[in-house]
């Protein structure tokens, strides 16, 4: 049976329109049901995505801007929490960076 696809979409309905969120959804509970797993959303995913993409180390203009927000503020007030694992990667750096110039100032002052 030929699909119709006049939007040139990746996924669509057996008449050729876009899936839904509320469709999507509706799957992925049946689907977590089947495998034992805790319900899942389709927002759930993206958010994990985006926490993911951040502790990987993307700065935050990209993500946002992958996330498809208009305005980094958006992104900025919605995942502002993001995980303990990043914040203590940001410590480090912080404390890395001082520590080398801490370093080479003491070393330029004994010469």
């Amino acid at each position: 049976m030929a699909v119709p696809n006049d939007l040139s979409l990746l996924f669509s309905t057996l008449k050729g329109f876009p899936i839904d969120n509320a469709s999507c959804n509706k799957s992925l509970k049946k689907i977590c049901k089947n495998i034992g797993a805790d319900k899942l959303t389709l927002h759930k995913l993206r958010h994990t995505h985006t926490v993911q993409c951040t502790e990987a180390g993307m700065d935050i203009i990209y993500t946002s801007e992958r996330l498809g927000h208009a305005n980094i503020n958006t992104t900025l007030k919605y995942y502002t929490h993001l995980s303990r694992k990043l914040r203590d990667s940001n410590e480090e750096k912080v404390n890395a960076y001082f520590s080398r110039k801490i370093s080479a100032t003491k070393t330029a002052t004994k010469d």
